[in-house]
Formats: structure tokens, sequence, C-alpha cells
């Protein structure tokens, strides 16, 4: 099945901050709720993050970089609902989440989702998952379901060789980001595999 993914996925995440209103003092309180915001699933060292950091920080570019651990973890959670066996347990090896079970992965990481975009009135933060996938090869409906329901993710196959394709998502894109970036892909080769797509 992570093959399967693997080669016929485009997967987009967008965590993208709006804000809605300053002034004022910022309506976050320091309750039990809250404390999940701190980007740690039940005691998770931030280790992924840390390593993602590194591994990014060690790659020659020659201009600016905006990079989003929690980004990069929903992607990886949200694949990690399509894997077995040894690439499952690699995969969640990466995510410093071994001790736990999928659902249990699923459940907090929804959970860290609602929390942080109810944080704070004054702040619009929306965070926007999608799945998109060639029409040859369906997902499993039961992988869509989970990720629907954990992930609040858009689903959809799309013919990869159409024009139309590149546009639909260019236009959910937009969208959900209220205007403020209004293409992401030009063109889907299905040669390249998934494509991660992180803001």
């Amino acid at each position: 099945m992570i093959r399967k993914i693997l080669f016929s996925v485009l997967v987009i995440l967008l965590v993208f901050p709006i804000v809605a209103g300053c002034g004022g003092a910022s309506s976050v309180t320091n309750t039990a709720e809250h404390e999940t915001m701190s980007y740690s699933l039940q005691g998770e060292s931030p280790d992924f993050g840390f390593g993602l950091f590194q591994q990014v920080a060690s790659m020659d570019y020659n201009t600016n970089i905006v990079l989003s651990p929690l980004s990069a973890k929903l992607a990886l959670a949200m694949a990690s609902n399509g894997a077995i066996g040894e690439t499952k347990e690699a995969m969640a090896k990466v995510l410093d989440l071994e001790d736990m079970s999928l659902d249990e992965i699923n459940k907090q990481l929804g959970n860290l989702m609602t929390s942080l975009e109810q944080a704070d009135e004054a702040v619009l933060l929306e965070i926007a998952n999608s799945l998109w996938a060639d029409e040859k090869n369906q997902l499993a409906p039961d992988f869509e379901q989970r990720c629907r329901e954990n992930y609040d993710a858009e689903v959809a196959n799309l013919d990869f060789t159409d024009p139309a394709s590149v546009e639909r998502i260019n236009g959910w894109v937009n969208d959900k980001t209220h205007g403020k970036i209004d293409r992401i892909v030009d063109k889907l080769e299905n040669e390249r595999g998934m494509l991660d797509l992180i803001l």
C-alpha cells in the first residue's frame, strides 16, 4: 500500500497563519488544553523537528527557507496510515512516535490541529491538508477515511496528465491561503512519485 501511495499521491499541507486582529491581551490561557501547542504529544521529545532543521541547515541553499516541522510531521503521519510492516515501523521511528499506536497518533495530531486553530481569537490560523492521487491508482477507502476524519484532509483522484488537474490543485491552494499563495505546482510528473509540498 505505501509504495502505491508514494508513487501516485500528491500531498499538500498548508499551515498558514492569518492575523485577524491584534492589540490587547492574548486570549491564550495557561491551561492543560493549550499545553499541547508546545508541539509535543504526551511527552514526546522534539527530536523530529530538530533533526529536520539540522538536515535542512546542512544543505547549500542560496535563498531563504521557511520550514514547518509540524507540516512535515502531519504529512508523514497521514502517509503512515497507508504503510505496513517495516515501512510503517520506519516512519514511526522517524516521527519519534514508536510508543504510540496509529489510532493514538491520528487522534493526538487531530487534537493538536484543533487546539492550534482555536488557540487565540485574535489570530486566524488555518491548517489545510489534502491528498491528490492519480486516477490510475485509486487510494484505499479506509486510508481516505482516516485522512479525512483525523486530518480534515481533502482527498481527490485526478488525471495527472490533464493540465486542468494542475489548475484545480493551485485553485485549492489559492482558496485555502486566501490568495496569499496562488500557485504551488506547474505540472505533475508521475515518474517523480509523490510530491511533498509543505508551506
